[in-house]
Order: structure tokens, then C-alpha cells, then sequence
């Protein structure tokens, strides 16, 4: 929901709009996320459950 997205930026500490750009490219895998910048784990929400999680994160390669 909207209202998720806007808690999920504001816990990172990043602009809407921007983790919103993120979260499309990561998706879509359209630009930087085709080069392998994101690592995507798919989680039963509950053990037993039919349920999944998707969770991503952005890798750092350079950090300096």
C-alpha cells in the first residue's frame, strides 16, 4: 500500500520518490537493477504457510 511505501522510506531515511524509483527499477530489473545491484530472497511468511515474503536489498559495491 501507499502508506507501507512511505513507512519504508522514512525507516531507511530516503526521499519517497526516490525509494519509490528504487523499488520500480529493482522490480522491473530495468537499468542498474539488469547489472545484478539488488539481491532478492522470496521467504514463507510463516513456516507451514502458502504465504511469501519477497524481500530485497540494494548491494554496495563500492563503498568508500
Amino acid at each position: 500500500s501507499e502508506e507501507d511505501v512511505s513507512r519504508e522510506a522514512q525507516e531507511i531515511e530516503m526521499e519517497r520518490e526516490r525509494y519509490v524509483g528504487d523499488l520500480h527499477l529493482a522490480l522491473t530489473g530495468e537499468g542498474p537493477a539488469a547489472e545484478g545491484e539488488y539481491s532478492f530472497h522470496l521467504t514463507p511468511e510463516r513456516p507451514g504457510r502458502p504465504l511469501l515474503q519477497l524481500s530485497y536489498e540494494k548491494v554496495q559495491n563500492d563503498i568508500s
